[in-house]
């Protein structure tokens, strides 16, 4: 449900409206208002929040890493040319370069990515996780 939606749910209820059916509900079916109005208030403060940080998450981050960032771009590019798709349809390049800065390493790190949803954690997560992986244990290596 999007937040519209919500309001408009919401808000008829407080009128005593079904939102479905658009009826007036019967009198002992009418909700509290004051319950009605702390919902919208839970509902629109969830969504300001989401919003805000879905806005943050959006723009590039400040430092990344650069090797990473072109490795995750190349691995990018081959699952695109496989599917005959463009490479900003497997993922555009600003979620690469957070994953490049935060290099997460389970699907669960992935969640809080910009870029990453649902979908395309069960399509690519376990393969751009690999290579971060991997890329770790190089520089770990190098480093000992």
């Amino acid at each position: 449900m999007d937040i519209n939606r919500a309001k408009e749910t919401i808000y008829a209820l407080a009128e005593g409206i079904d939102p479905i059916t658009g009826e007036v509900l019967p009198e002992n079916n009418v909700c509290n208002k004051s319950e009605v109005v702390r919902a919208l208030y839970t509902i629109l403060n969830v969504y300001e929040d989401e919003k805000q940080v879905h806005k943050e998450n959006k723009k590039e981050p400040d430092h990344y890493d650069v090797e990473l960032y072109e490795r995750l771009k190349i691995l990018r590019n081959q699952i695109a040319t496989e599917k005959k798709f463009a490479p900003y349809m497997v993922l555009a390049n600003t979620p690469l370069m957070h994953l490049a800065a935060q290099k997460p390493t389970s699907e669960k790190d992935l969640k809080g990515i910009y870029g990453f949803g649902d979908s395309k954690i069960r399509q690519y997560g376990t393969i751009f996780i690999k290579e971060i992986r991997n890329y770790i244990e190089g520089v770990t290596k190098k480093h000992d």
